[in-house]
């Protein structure tokens, strides 16, 4: 929505920031965040890189029937347990 040299603000309410616990003593309990942001430069994004390809993010390779979802409930892959 914001182009090369546009400003704009982000709001990212308390309970998606650091909700009731907060980050003493510099950000209270609940309290919303606000980002002051402008565009600098805009780049192409770099190529996808399919699975199996070096490089390639290892969440991406195995079952596809296990790939999508939120990424912050994936097991990382190193704490998998060897298949029997």
């Amino acid at each position: 929505m914001l182009g090369k040299g546009g400003k704009g603000n982000i709001y990212i309410p308390a309970l998606l920031g650091y909700g009731p616990q907060g980050s003493p003593p510099v950000i209270p309990a609940y309290a919303p965040l606000k980002f002051e942001v402008q565009v600098l430069n805009i780049t192409d994004a770099p190529p996808q890189q399919m699975p199996g390809m070096p490089g390639a993010d290892p969440r991406m390779q195995g079952d596809p029937g296990q790939q999508g979802g939120d990424p912050r409930q994936q097991q990382d892959p190193r704490q998998q347990q060897p298949q029997r």
